[in-house]
């Protein structure tokens, strides 16, 4: 009994990782990629005896990411570029004035922290300013090792080049052989469009559930595929409508009846009709849904509607694909360009973050400092890496930072204390590192949600390998490594959790909030473009919801998490149920239904809750056999959402 009970609670994690860790298409392409850079870096480290070889090797991981696509690499890679220049010159220029006074330099490190943590934020290039603030206090705190200012400057000078060598290997190799964010956009439409036939073919809508998690990120892969094919900008405007679409067709075929079978053999023929004029770049074989009458008459009210929805949404989809094919541009929506995010000003969260940010990055640096104990500066680079919005977010960063530690520190131990003997030359070496690596960037090329571990345990092992130009049998770094790793973690768990503590669930029911009224928006003024921001905002909300698992109870607990949840699947199929009544054909609907219906979007805990009058059913039921079955649909939309709404108000009572 025991042993089956603890089959049963380990089964979803094994699951977890079997997902996590299956082979996708370019993924062993990107592994083999992070492994020729690392290997390249450190042979070149070694040749040229460039300081810190571990921090370079352990930057190919930093710069390579997911490994996903070229346009990400290269914006890390330029991003890292700017931040050690800027770091190097702000750092020789504070060098001048706090070298020889450490209690200004004390205040100096806590100001650069706390820009770093603040402008991370509030900026466009957020992350520039992240690796800037994180870099200038990390060379500040070299003082303490390197006192004479000739050495120290002539080290900052080589961290320079431990960041550039690494990111221009990245760069090269993901030029040359690496994945075009277009091609991998078009992939994942592709396998949207599959499972969109799948789910029309086999009545399930399981699988499409988890397609919209695709969708929703689509809109990103589109932008950065910009910065490599800048022919794009031409037709930003077609295809961003495209992949709303996309996204709106998902959530609308998930509310398809298995008894609208009878209509699913036009909509099949439109969905392969996108794909194949997607795969040829050809205008479309059709150009509109043709369901008869006869098929239309025979489906039940809550059938009706929903295939008048999908065959609405699949016309403009074949209207676009036709027009981005014919070569038809569009200007690209001229919108004024702002330095600092929406709300950068406004919102108190972001001086509070920075706050905590730099209270716990402080502390760790005066005990650790206090305690004359410099292997354990890892403290530091912990608190930066974990610092997230939330305490869920946070707390899974930490989890992944020290579990990825402690894996690399066994795998360095056993490297040091069984192979390292019997390597002679790079060649031995360059094996080693290429076997781990290869290793790391398995569990790295992951999602966010394994894939910091990856990272961590390459720069664990790197750390505790090349404490030099040969080989080694210290492990006392490896243990200060993973002793400065605890020290932050504990602190960051200690400052996130006491000082103004951020809740995920807050932040996913805000989120939640927002899709609401965006919802209520939707239906007073369908052209509003209201649909791609709904999505991406039930994504970030169902995002929130699985790291707050890891907060345990320290806020509301189980029953909060378990609420919002619960409200999360409602509003998914509210969203579908708002989609189909707004892609009706016929709009000659109840009005007054409708705008009662808007307003309940914007404030759902009205006590009265919007229904159609008794006139809506009045002339449903007036309608004879013949009438044209779109003004039919038009009126059992309403009764649809009207339904969706009242088992919404129900749940969460």
């Amino acid at each position: 009994m025991a042993a089956d009970s603890l089959a049963i609670r380990t089964a979803p994690r094994f699951e977890f990782l079997r997902k996590e860790l299956a082979l996708r298409p370019g993924r062993l392409a990107a592994m083999a990629r992070i492994t020729v850079c690392c290997v390249l870096t450190v042979i070149l480290c070694m040749i040229f005896r460039i300081p810190v070889p571990a921090y370079a090797a352990y930057n190919v991981f930093l710069l390579s990411g997911s490994g996903s696509e070229v346009a990400t690499t290269l914006r890390t890679a330029i991003g890292g570029g700017i931040a050690i220049t800027a770091a190097a010159c702000l750092s020789l220029l504070l060098y001048v004035v706090d070298a020889g006074e450490p209690a200004l330099r004390l205040p100096l490190m806590a100001a650069a922290t706390f820009l770093g943590m603040y402008l991370s934020r509030v900026v466009v290039i957020g992350p520039i300013a992240f690796l800037t603030g994180f870099l200038l206090v990390l060379t500040q705190t070299m003082i303490d090792d390197i006192p004479n200012l000739d050495a120290l400057a002539q080290f900052i000078m080589w961290l320079w080049v431990v960041v550039i060598v690494p990111a221009s290997l990245v760069t090269i190799l993901d030029f040359a052989f690496g994945q075009r964010p277009a091609a991998v956009l078009r992939s994942k439409v592709f396998g949207v469009l599959s499972d969109v036939e799948h789910s029309l073919r086999s009545g399930e809508t399981e699988q499409l559930e988890r397609t919209l998690t695709v969708t929703a990120a689509l809109p990103e892969l589109r932008q950065l595929a910009e910065l490599v094919d800048g022919g794009l900008k031409s037709v930003r405007a077609i295809d961003l409508a495209l992949l709303e679409l996309l996204d709106e067709l998902v959530r609308i075929v998930t509310l398809l009846p298995p008894g609208a079978h009878s209509a699913n053999s036009p909509l099949l023929k439109g969905v392969r009709a996108c794909h194949d004029a997607l795969s040829r770049d050809a205008v479309p074989s059709i150009r509109a849904i043709t369901i008869t009458g006869d098929v239309l008459r025979g489906l039940d009210a809550r059938s009706r509607p929903v295939v008048f929805a999908v065959a609405s949404v699949l016309d403009r989809l074949l209207d676009g694909l036709a027009r981005r094919a014919s070569n038809v541009r569009s200007d690209p929506p001229t919108r004024a360009k702002s330095f600092f995010v929406p709300g950068a000003f406004s919102n108190r969260e972001h001086v509070r973050f920075a706050l905590k940010a730099t209270l716990a990055t402080m502390l760790v640096y005066i005990i650790y400092s206090g305690l004359d104990w410099p292997g354990i500066r890892t403290c530091v680079v912990t608190c930066f890496f974990v610092a997230l919005g939330s305490v869920g977010e946070t707390v899974h960063k930490l989890t992944l930072r020290l579990s990825g530690a402690m894996a690399g520190g066994l795998l360095g131990v056993l490297c040091i204390v069984f192979v390292l003997p019997h390597v002679t030359d790079i060649g031995g070496l360059s094996l080693v590192v290429a076997s781990v690596a290869f290793f790391c960037a398995w569990i790295s090329t992951s999602s966010e949600r394994l894939a910091y571990a990856g990272m961590q345990m390459a720069f664990a092992f790197f750390i505790g390998v090349f404490q030099g130009y040969g080989p080694t049998e210290e492990l006392t770094v490896l243990r200060d490594r993973v002793i400065g790793i605890l020290l932050g973690n504990v602190m960051m768990s200690v400052v996130f959790v006491t000082v103004w503590p951020v809740s995920a669930v807050d932040q996913a029911k805000a989120a939640l909030a927002k899709a609401m009224t965006a919802l209520g928006g939707l239906l007073r003024e369908p052209s509003n473009g209201a649909r791609l921001f709904v999505a991406q905002t039930l994504q970030r909300a169902r995002r929130l919801l699985s790291l707050s698992i890891f907060e345990g109870d320290l806020f509301a607990g189980h029953a909060s998490r378990a609420l919002a949840r619960q409200r999360l699947t409602d509003l998914d199929a509210l969203t579908a149920a708002v989609l189909v009544a707004v892609d009706q054909p016929e709009q000659d609907t109840c009005e007054d239904f409708r705008a009662s219906a808007a307003a309940w979007f914007a404030h759902p805990q009205a006590p009265s809750v919007p229904a159609p009058t008794n006139d809506t059913a009045m002339r449903l039921a007036l309608l004879p056999a013949e009438a044209n079955p779109a003004l039919r649909s038009a009126i059992e939309s309403d009764l649809l959402l009207a339904e969706a709404i009242r088992r919404s108000v129900s749940r969460a009572q």
